[in-house]
């Protein structure tokens, strides 16, 4: 399969979930190996931020969201644009921000999706580089684990466990596909509990959420909202594995299973898969469905 980008450039304006502030993104088409590069266009002195393990910050420090920096500039909430760049398998990407946090929208990459098709997505001249899967590797953290095996393709079993009476068990097998991603996944949003707001509210977190961009689930149902699919939770969850594995800089060829995996779990297992250099290798696809 050839490398891809964008046919023009994606312009919108939006609110970071986080710091609730307007922010103008565009998305221009980049050539054959740039990858996925963050840029601060609010700044004097512009930093390139190219997507790979070494610029992610911890989650520790950075609760609730996925976040980049590089000399002393910081990026928040890239985990929804990543999965949609994953999902509509798009490879190189120049993404410029006029502030720290990439917009929510309706708290899912549905919109970015639909942008993206409308402009159009470009096949490049060079292959696509993987990093396949070789050999089984496992991480276990608290009370979630998640695993990889050898697979042709990307394909993810996701169980959800909440010990909540009304967001129970969901379980999903998902195969990457454009298709697959643009009709199953990209429309999921994001939730917390209502348990939780006060929490994240005193973390400084979620300055720009509402009812509208996040369901907020209570132990009745959704305040204030409806469901799109009875299992929109753990589709959501899967859209968040989909945009932080994207931090290892290129597609992985596996087969990923995971239990209640969140964003320090997903950069947990990053750490782990960097680690196990003979469990994977880079190069072209060894799949013949995409070809």
């Amino acid at each position: 399969m050839k490398q891809r980008t964008l046919k023009d450039i994606v312009s919108v304006k939006g609110k970071g979930l986080h710091t609730g502030k307007q922010i103008r993104m565009e998305l221009v088409p980049a050539s054959v190996n740039t990858g996925i590069v963050f840029v601060r266009t609010d700044l004097n002195d512009q930093v390139f931020i190219k997507v790979s393990p070494e610029v992610v910050l911890s989650p520790e420090e950075y609760p609730r969201r996925t976040s980049l920096g590089y000399k002393g500039v910081i990026i928040h909430t890239i985990e929804h644009l990543m999965a949609v760049l994953c999902g509509l398998m798009i490879d190189n990407v120049i993404v410029k921000l006029s502030g720290e946090e990439v917009p929510g929208f309706d708290g899912s990459g549905k919109i970015l999706t639909e942008l993206i098709k409308k402009v159009g997505i470009q096949e490049q001249e060079d292959v696509k580089k993987y990093l396949t899967i070789t050999e089984p590797i496992y991480l276990r953290h608290q009370n979630a684990f998640l695993a990889c095996f050898p697979y042709e393709g990307l394909k993810i079993d996701y169980l959800l466990d909440y010990n909540h009476p009304f967001l129970k068990k969901q379980f999903i097998e998902f195969e990457l596909t454009p298709e697959n991603f643009e009709k199953e996944i990209c429309f999921a949003r994001t939730f917390c509990l209502e348990e939780e707001v006060d929490y994240l509210r005193g973390l400084g977190l979620g300055k720009g959420a509402d009812y509208s961009n996040t369901l907020v689930v209570s132990k009745r149902g959704v305040i204030n909202n409806e469901l799109y699919c009875e299992d929109e939770f753990v589709r959501h969850k899967l859209l968040d594995c989909l945009g932080d594995f994207s931090l290892l800089g290129m597609p992985i060829q596996g087969h990923i299973i995971t239990h209640k995996s969140g964003h320090t779990l997903n950069h947990l297992f990053i750490e782990k898969f960097l680690e196990n250099k003979d469990s994977w290798e880079t190069g072209p696809a060894r799949m013949e469905q995409y070809t």
